[in-house]
């Protein structure tokens, strides 16, 4: 028989380590009880092992290497501790190389083998080590929340199963269900009204918006470093496309059937941000309106963008004067008269992207009424329409889609057909555009603009003459 070559001591203690009889073998009270019964050892090795066990820590998570071994029952007792020593790991880190650090994280205890005369064990502080593992661990966890503080998280649920950012918002999966989380941008005295406005309007029957996501203590949304959240219930689809006749005709009804709920909201006053009489406001845009004609000839950016507003400032000042001069008929005074006093909430950011159409279930749904306020209808129907009819070269199909949603919940007067028409003669798109050009520097995107609205004046003329000729038509 070949006789057995002998092994280096570290290979000796691997051997005899991985030799162990399962760690649900040992005897927790007695140690060396299964020892004797089960599976004899050298004595020089128990000896090794009646050591004292080290101070319990959580060690931040590290790579597990080949060598590990699996930890001690008495090390698997507690919840919070971890095995800090075994002579498999001691050798493996002694005899390749590794550092003592890697076999835990804290305080790391080592035995030295060489040393037998004490044979006790050593704490080696890391604090280096320890403090960049918990930046890392740190910045880990707040890339994981994408930027929103744990502490809004916390103040909705106690546990959460996924966490991603979409379009501006934070959407968070819970075992409950989904939700998203928002940041306000208006005071939270103005939110908490807007939120009691829109339960109302669900008490009504109104079902166009997505239902509040309470925080734990049922409030309306979390204050944290001077910054407001609050929370809906997550709704499925994609912005609705207003070039979409049946699209636009669910966002049209959804508006008035809002209007038309919260009309006898009893708060309204504290709300009512839209002046009474729209004519002064349409003043102060038209002044508006021409400084931003005078800053843009005087910036002298481009000179074709100078050259446009000299050849069309005139008609572009005349059409803002006649939109002026249509809202002080005494049609549209008696209206807004009226209006205002039995007005609803307006939605007053009437775009694509805050309402919401979902194809499997055949509707719409509005978001983000940080911008609302008790008003006329008028102002979202004029909103919607003008968008709309820029996006589609001023075809009056759009419009009469419109109109018939509306008057599904109330009947539109000639007072108000008036009104709507002076607020589409007013240059938006125009004043939008050079506005925003004081502030890009893009000459030619500016100039693609102006040529589009120009491609579109002569439909736009047709459009508003022909609407007022029909409104003219109607009975007083």
């Amino acid at each position: 028989m070949r006789k057995r070559r002998k092994l280096a001591p570290w290979a000796e203690a691997l051997l005899e380590e991985l030799m162990k009889p399962p760690y649900f073998f040992q005897n927790k009270t007695d140690p060396s009880g299964w020892k004797q019964s089960l599976w004899p050892l050298d004595k020089k090795y128990e000896e090794e092992e009646k050591v004292s066990e080290a101070v319990p820590v959580r060690p931040v998570p590290i790579e597990k290497t080949e060598k590990d071994v699996r930890p001690t029952a008495s090390a698997r007792s507690s919840k919070d501790s971890y095995p800090t020593h075994t002579p498999a790991k001691e050798a493996a880190s002694k005899h390749t190389h590794l550092p003592a650090e890697a076999a835990n994280t804290g305080h790391v205890t080592v035995i030295n083998r060489e040393n037998k005369r004490e044979n006790k064990r050593t704490a080696q502080p890391l604090p280096q080590v320890q403090r960049s593992l918990s930046k890392a661990r740190s910045s880990s966890v707040e890339q994981r929340l994408e930027g929103l503080p744990r502490q809004v998280i916390d103040a909705y649920t106690n546990e959460f199963e996924r966490l991603s950012k979409v379009n501006g918002v934070w959407k968070i999966t819970t075992p409950e269900g989904s939700f998203s989380i928002k940041e306000a941008h208006v005071h939270p005295a103005r939110l908490k009204i807007l939120m009691d406005t829109l339960e109302f309007a669900k008490e009504q029957g109104f079902e166009g918006t997505p239902n509040i996501w309470r925080t734990k203590n049922a409030g309306y949304f979390v204050e944290y470093q001077q910054t407001v959240y609050y929370a809906n219930h997550w709704i499925n689809g994609v912005p609705a496309n207003f070039t979409s006749l049946h699209q636009l005709g669910k966002v049209a009804y959804l508006l008035a059937e809002l209007h038309e709920k919260t009309r006898t909201y009893k708060q309204k006053d504290k709300l009512r941000t839209t002046p009474v009489d729209l004519r002064a406001m349409m003043k102060r845009r038209k002044v508006q309106f021409e400084q931003v004609l005078n800053r843009t000839s005087e910036s002298r950016q481009s000179k074709r963008i100078n050259e446009w507003l000299q050849t069309h400032r005139s008609s572009l000042l005349q059409e803002a004067e006649e939109s002026i001069q249509l809202l002080q008929s005494d049609a549209c005074l008696d209206y807004l008269k009226s209006a205002t006093v039995q007005a609803g909430l307006c939605h007053l950011d009437v775009i694509p992207r805050n309402f919401l159409y979902d194809g499997t279930e055949d509707r719409v749904t509005a978001i983000d009424f940080d911008l609302s306020a008790f008003a006329p209808r008028v102002l979202d129907m004029s909103h919607l329409l003008r968008r709309t009819l820029e996006s589609t070269f001023w075809t009056s199909d759009y419009a009469y889609n419109v109109f018939v949603q509306y008057n599904e919940w109330r009947t539109m007067s000639k007072s108000e057909y008036t009104t709507l028409e002076a607020l589409l003669r007013f240059p938006h798109h125009i004043w939008r555009i050079l506005d925003s050009h004081l502030a890009n520097t893009d000459n030619e995107m500016v100039l693609q603009q102006l040529h589009n609205y120009m491609q579109q004046t002569e439909r736009r003329k047709q459009f508003l003459d022909s609407f007022h000729e029909q409104i003219q038509q109607l009975p007083d």
